[in-house]
């Protein structure tokens, strides 16, 4: 690819940013890799000062409180993500925003409000001199070579399965749930509490001892000041490596009378735990929530997390900052992918029953993708289906950035960007601009 996009007749390097709901990627249009990817969680102080980087908000300091930026894909504290995005443009790309466009990634159910605010902030706090914001679920799509597909993303707040025509996304069939990643994470807690283990975050182990399996913790504990928010944070980390080394989606729907492989995980304070079904358990979730989930809830009941943010307490946003609860409307991935197709026209369905992309973080739990194939095999056995889960860590964490990377190089895009001249003209109809522009 090319190293640089086209504006106003000139070649130059454009920035992709890419915010989600744990990860926000920064980097130059037209490479391979985001040069930046930090957490999209911050530390602040009481006194307001904030800081950024897994270097900084991995370790504890007094009266350091971890707060969520984005939640649900939607970026909740603009003070914050306009500050998170300085400190990446400025420290770490080591560049000023002012000579380069920025192209900024979205999820199709972005409040217009959302867009607006996103707008003024790239050309009024950043002062770019254009600007363009890309659906996340079309540059996910373009990232696998794809103008038309059926998308299934599965981040860390929210899961969605998205049909995309001709590079645009449709918007009937679109389906998204806040139950993903996180949810498995709250499903982890209580099963570790459930088994009287109480997690030690690593920040809490100053030394340790080997021990046997099933054995007490030997460690010396650090005498370390920490907020609730922190422990919090900290505690999520070691969920994400239980979830990375311990967790296996099985084949077909989990049956406890099956063949059970355990797998031992080893904790920060040195405890050794087996693991048998929990391990197989905890993933099936995705694929069935609840023991009351049926295939033929309507699909309009997974609608039940798109609203619930806004009238949140900010307090509690930032302890949960997602709607993890199991809910009568909650579906597993494969109903959710059979409600979108249903919602497509006749004539586009072979196209992107041959054209099943899956991205996201969570996706890359061990045998997924398998599962996935079994599942929307069983329910259209006539059909040719093809799924397109690339094995590159990268490439399946990142597709969205990936995505804007790819289209914001390409010459013809040339055309699409917002100048911040056309943004000063329009004033106060600015949601008309975005809405012409930005499909």
């Amino acid at each position: 690819m090319s190293g640089n996009a086209f504006y106003g007749g000139d070649e130059v390097s454009a920035i992709v940013i890419d915010p989600g709901s744990k990860w926000t990627r920064i980097g130059f249009s037209g490479e391979d890799i985001p040069k930046c990817v930090l957490p999209s969680n911050y530390g602040e102080f009481e006194n307001g000062r904030r800081l950024f980087g897994e270097e900084y908000i991995y370790q504890p300091h007094k009266g350091m409180e971890i707060k969520r930026s984005i939640s649900n894909g939607w970026i909740q504290h603009w003070d914050a993500t306009l500050d998170l995005w300085q400190y990446a443009l400025k420290e770490r790309l080591k560049t000023d925003p002012v000579e380069h466009p920025i192209l900024v990634t979205e999820p199709f159910d972005n409040p217009s409000e959302n867009r607006v605010k996103t707008l003024e902030m790239v050309f009024e706090s950043l002062g770019s001199p254009a600007t363009y914001l890309a659906r996340q679920e079309t540059c996910a799509a373009f990232a696998s070579g794809k103008g038309t597909a059926c998308l299934i993303d599965v981040g860390y707040d929210r899961a969605s399965v998205s049909a995309i025509h001709d590079g645009f996304v449709l918007q009937k069939p679109y389906n998204v749930q806040q139950f993903a990643g996180a949810a498995l994470d709250e499903i982890i807690a209580g099963t570790l509490g459930q088994k009287g283990y109480e997690t030690t975050p690593k920040y809490l182990v100053r030394s340790k001892h080997p021990v046997g399996i099933g054995e007490p913790p030997k460690y010396e504990r650090a005498n370390v000041e920490a907020t609730e928010s922190f422990h919090r944070f900290q505690l999520e980390r070691v969920y994400d490596e239980w979830k990375e080394e311990c967790a296996l989606t099985s084949d077909v729907p989990f049956d406890s009378n099956g063949t059970i492989i355990d797998s031992e995980f080893e904790f920060p304070d040195g405890a050794r735990v087996v693991f048998g079904a929990d391990r197989y358990q905890i993933p099936e979730r995705l694929f069935k929530p609840s023991e009351d989930t049926t295939m033929d809830e309507q699909d309009d009941e997974n609608e039940n997390g798109k609203d619930e943010d806004k009238d949140e307490d900010e307090d509690d946003e930032e302890k949960k900052g997602t709607n993890n609860q199991v809910t009568k409307g909650t579906l597993g991935l494969s109903q959710l992918f059979q409600n979108c197709i249903s919602e497509c026209d006749v004539d586009i369905r072979n196209s992107l029953f041959n054209n099943i992309v899956v991205c996201g973080g969570t996706s890359l739990l061990q045998g997924f993708s398998f599962r996935l194939q079994n599942d929307l095999s069983k329910i259209y056995p006539g059909n040719r289906l093809k799924i397109h889960a690339s094995g590159h860590i990268i490439e399946r964490s990142y597709a969205s950035w990936l995505g804007g990377s790819i289209l914001s190089s390409l010459g013809t895009f040339h055309q699409l960007w917002i100048s911040r001249q056309e943004y000063d003209e329009h004033g106060a109809d600015r949601l008309a601009l975005i809405e012409k522009r930005c499909k």
